[in-house]
């Protein structure tokens, strides 16, 4: 089994979409930092893309702990997050404006979880 962990709108193709909130892309809806629908070392696969920033900075190494717990011996975590460096640097040569460094940042603060607690 292959999980998409805070699915979203992203689907990835042999993936499971696994979201806190329902989309239609959503199979399992569920707490990403807490997989207790999946039983030690029996995941495949899990891709993580731009979700993990979305957790405080002292919850990252639990939840990072969760993913691993679930992953099979040789099981691949796939996380990809926005990089504060690259961002402040496209910034800093003027390559995007203020509104969307902070965008980058912090996220569109568009509801209630569209909020980063940690950079990286």
């Amino acid at each position: 089994m292959r999980l998409n962990l805070g699915v979203g709108d992203k689907p990835l193709s042999g993936y499971i979409g696994v979201d806190l909130l329902k989309t239609p892309h959503t199979d399992i809806q569920a707490d990403v930092s807490k997989l207790d629908f999946a039983k030690d070392g029996t995941i495949e696969a899990l891709a993580a893309h731009d979700i993990i920033e979305h957790f405080p900075r002292e919850k990252t190494l639990p939840v990072l702990k969760e993913w691993l717990r679930v992953l099979q011996s040789g099981g691949v975590c796939i996380v990809k997050t926005p990089n504060m460096k690259t961002i402040c640097e496209r910034f800093v040569r003027g390559e995007i404006d203020a509104r969307e460094c902070s965008r980058l940042l912090y996220a569109n603060q568009s509801g209630p979880y569209d909020f980063h607690m940690a950079g990286f």
